[in-house]
């Protein structure tokens, strides 16, 4: 009888958000969002270039500021690089200086996540031959948007298992990046990445609020966190 129950509830189980740090319950969830649903996604689109172009300009003459002693740096093989607009919530100006356009469009967004240890903002530069691993994010607090700038030649090209050469799987679906589109998921749910192409796969990472998450809400959650962070709790 227990190996038939056992049977039963494997084949049924369906992949389910698991945050490791931080769980708000009762909002909805689901691991993939349509990005048209939200307003700021056409003006993403409609800058595309611009974005692009202050991404190349600023990936050529600033160094990376990914630290490789950071937890990331357990998750992932090959090179990664980062030039980041907000760490662990907090912004930096020089990206600002350097990237204005990148920085006024993402602060236009009415949703944009700041102010809390699991924000982030980067351009994310996935090299060839690297590769994420499986992995879930802090909280479900947040959304997180890929919005590709540049994609490796035959990215979508399948091997014998029909997995794709540059994608992106959350919560056992794959999807491959397309200069421009944005996509959006939600990470709490099991992730990864992979570039098997000897291109860049270059995305304009954000996180933005749970849209289940009032405005009242979101408030409240940050003095939480800050309060925390005052007291020592969080770095």
């Amino acid at each position: 009888m227990a190996n038939i129950f056992k049977t039963a509830v494997l084949r049924t189980c369906k992949p389910r958000p698991s945050p490791s740090l931080f769980f708000l319950p009762g909002l909805a969830s689901e691991p993939w969002h349509d990005s048209s649903q939200f307003s700021w996604a056409q003006n993403l689109v409609e800058n595309y270039k611009d974005i692009c172009d202050e991404y190349t300009a600023v990936s050529a003459k600033i160094k990376s500021d990914y630290q490789i002693e950071q937890e990331h740096s357990k998750l992932h093989s090959g090179d990664w690089d980062w030039h980041s607009f907000i760490q662990k919530g907090q912004k930096n100006d020089g990206f600002k200086r350097h990237c204005p356009k990148t920085a006024a469009i993402l602060e236009s967004i009415p949703s944009l996540m700041t102010g809390l240890p699991f924000a982030y903002s980067f351009f994310s530069t996935l090299h060839g031959g690297a590769a994420i691993a499986p992995h879930v994010g802090p909280c479900n607090l947040r959304l997180r948007c890929h919005f590709p700038l540049l994609v490796p030649d035959e990215a979508q090209a399948v091997d014998k298992n029909g997995v794709p050469a540059c994608g992106l799987s959350v919560a056992d679906e794959t999807k491959t990046w397309e200069e421009g589109m944005p996509l959006l998921f939600d990470d709490s749910y099991n992730h990864s990445a992979w570039n098997r192409r000897s291109g860049k796969r270059v995305v304009l990472l954000f996180d933005i609020w749970h849209p289940g998450i009032d405005e009242g809400e979101r408030k409240d959650i940050q003095s939480m966190f800050q309060g925390a962070r005052e007291k020592g709790w969080l770095s």
